[in-house]
């Protein structure tokens, strides 16, 4: 169960257009992932600006990146967005 501030920040992390379009293409992308190069090219994003949305995603826990080699993959975790949107509606529509 998700407290009302791990919930705003699980929001917050997806509350920007550019990391919601970060997030919504690995999630396209389930379950391989991308590697950053391939994410910037497909987003036409600056590195240092893509670095900086997938900070914030991975901090929320929203991604994941695993290392191999030089390369960086990131996966969007669906499971995570499944349980910030039950808990919302958890928090919502009962009186817990």
């Amino acid at each position: 169960m998700y407290s009302v501030e791990e919930l705003a920040k699980g929001f917050d992390a997806l509350g920007s257009e550019q990391r919601l379009l970060v997030y919504m293409t690995l999630i396209k992308k389930l379950p391989n992932g991308l590697n950053i190069k391939d994410l910037q090219t497909k987003l036409d994003m600056k590195p240092s600006t893509l670095a900086h949305h997938i900070k914030f995603l991975v901090e929320a826990d929203l991604v994941k990146q695993l290392k191999q080699g030089k390369e960086v993959f990131n996966f969007a975790d669906d499971k995570v967005l499944a349980e910030l949107c039950s808990g919302i509606l958890d928090k919502c529509c009962t009186d817990k």
